[in-house]
């Protein structure tokens, strides 16, 4: 069974099935969000290490239009 990654081969290698009770929806979308929260903050902090270069052009192209 050949297990290597191809993008032309629709059929999936695998599924996941999960199911979750109702009272449980709330606290895993919570999760969720505070994963989805945490990834942002380490973009930010990616893009402010790299001094904002695409906010940098912005602000240029816009100081240029006057």
């Amino acid at each position: 069974m050949d297990f290597s990654y191809n993008p032309n081969n629709s059929k999936p290698l695998y599924s996941i099935r999960y199911t979750m009770r109702p009272d449980q929806i709330l606290t895993f979308v919570s999760g969720l969000h505070d994963i989805q929260l945490d990834m942002i903050d380490e973009a930010v902090i990616k893009k402010e290490q790299e001094g904002f270069p695409e906010a940098s052009a912005v602000i240029k192209h816009i100081m240029e239009k006057k």
